[in-house]
């Protein structure tokens, strides 16, 4: 590149751009015929020159990808000084820039999960999702990379936009146009190894970073047994190991022994929704789960479980009360004009029928909506939903138990076709 269109670039003065083209009208293509050479776009992208990048971009597009001689690409070094703007412009004409790789194979995702740019990490995350499964020539991947930087503000980016998505992408699989989305196969990121063999797990333990060791449990499919190339496990580290630390991973080595099924969690999936009607209601269930604001969740959680209380308190104190006494008109004719037992209700057949089907259904719906809420995700390696589980059958059967418990015998008897539904 001629020294007046290096000017030309360093200055954005696009009019001494077109004199130097007047003077070669080849001076372009000379450049781009090099395999590994500085273009006018890398000298305006470090510069800061949006203006003049743009118009370079339209004349020779293929420079934006470009290496020069160290194996950086225009918005290698835009991201290198800071120039945002002009990021986000070779952006509008090529997302795919993200996916480029520059020196020892890094990516402009890998360049701002390494330096914690958040604002643009998730930018970039946005625009070209597959830039999440490009790994390095030392096969590191983006959530290495922010690890071993100890950028947790990125990493928990990371994994948050991969949490909202994961299912997405289950339900998107299912389209023959669209077997090769993005983190069909995510398990095979989270349990990647780079050149020494570490998983996300060996380089979290060996941080000492107990939050991210916690949180990476919580994903079934994240393999807790795997060994690096120097012969480590996960839970002997390379290092000091706090007590929490070492209680999680024999807790989630535990899980793994009981529940070897559990690293199935996301591909499982797959196979729930092969039959048309069981897809579609997987398909409608995930939506509307995903579909509810995380801010607005704890609120419906709380009026949820108050529903619930109501539901259940109606059946303990009914309208119209208990009887308190036994009355059998066999032992007492003069005294007992309708027969009754102590516990049971006082009101009659046809309002209980009424009352207690509304009372029943609402206490279902509820006890669904709750399941609804529940986030994704486990605890010590367990499912949210599996945890909430137990205690919910026990609600359930303590619910109808109370119900049969306050019901009269006369009300069974009378019934006997709809009774043993309940």
């Amino acid at each position: 590149m001629d020294q007046c269109l290096r000017d030309a670039a360093r200055h954005g003065n696009i009019d001494a751009l077109y004199t130097s083209i007047r003077r070669d009208v080849k001076v372009l293509d000379k450049i781009n015929e090099l395999p590994f050479v500085e273009t006018p776009l890398h000298v305006a992208a470090f510069a800061g020159h949006t203006r003049f990048a743009s118009e370079i971009m339209r004349l020779k597009p293929s420079f934006s990808r470009k290496r020069n001689e160290d194996g950086f690409t225009p918005m290698h070094l835009a991201l290198q000084n800071d120039q945002t703007e002009v990021v986000y412009q070779l952006l509008d004409v090529d997302e795919d820039l993200v996916r480029v790789q520059g020196k020892e194979g890094e990516t402009p995702l890998h360049y701002v999960a390494q330096t914690g740019n958040c604002v643009l990490l998730a930018k970039f995350l946005n625009v070209c999702p597959k830039s999440i499964k490009d790994v390095t020539i030392r096969r590191d991947t983006v959530f290495h990379i922010a690890l071993k930087n100890n950028q947790l503000d990125a990493f928990n980016i990371l994994m948050s936009w991969y949490v909202k998505t994961r299912f997405n992408d289950v339900l998107a699989s299912q389209n023959k146009q669209d077997k090769d989305v993005l983190l069909s196969g995510v398990a095979g990121l989270l349990n990647s190894k780079d050149e020494e063999g570490d998983t996300l797990l060996h380089v979290a333990v060996s941080q000492n970073q107990p939050k991210v060791v916690r949180r990476l449990l919580g994903y079934g499919e994240v393999e807790i047994n795997s060994k690096n190339l120097k012969g480590f496990y996960i839970w002997q580290g390379q290092g000091q190991i706090s007590s929490e630390m070492r209680r999680m991973l024999r807790y989630a080595r535990l899980l793994s022994s009981v529940f070897p099924c559990r690293r199935a969690a996301v591909n499982s999936h797959e196979v729930y929704l092969k039959s048309n009607f069981v897809r579609d209601v997987g398909k409608f269930v995930l939506r509307l789960q995903m579909s509810i604001p995380y801010e607005f969740r704890s609120i419906i959680l709380v009026v949820a479980v108050l529903y619930l209380t109501i539901n259940f308190q109606l059946v303990l104190t009914p309208p119209g009360g208990l009887w308190q006494d036994d009355c059998d008109p066999k032992h007492n004719p003069a005294g007992c004009k309708v027969p009754h037992q102590a516990g049971k209700l006082i009101m009659d057949k046809h309002n209980f029928h009424l009352l207690y089907y509304l009372n029943s259904c609402s206490f279902g719906v509820t006890v669904a909506l709750l399941f609804l809420l529940l986030p994704w995700g486990s605890l010590f390696g367990l499912s949210y939903c599996f945890v909430v589980c137990l205690p919910m059958i026990l609600l359930y059967a303590c619910y109808f138990l109370a119900l049969q418990i306050v019901t009269p015998s006369s009300f069974k008897k009378e019934d006997r076709n709809w009774w043993p539904l309940l």
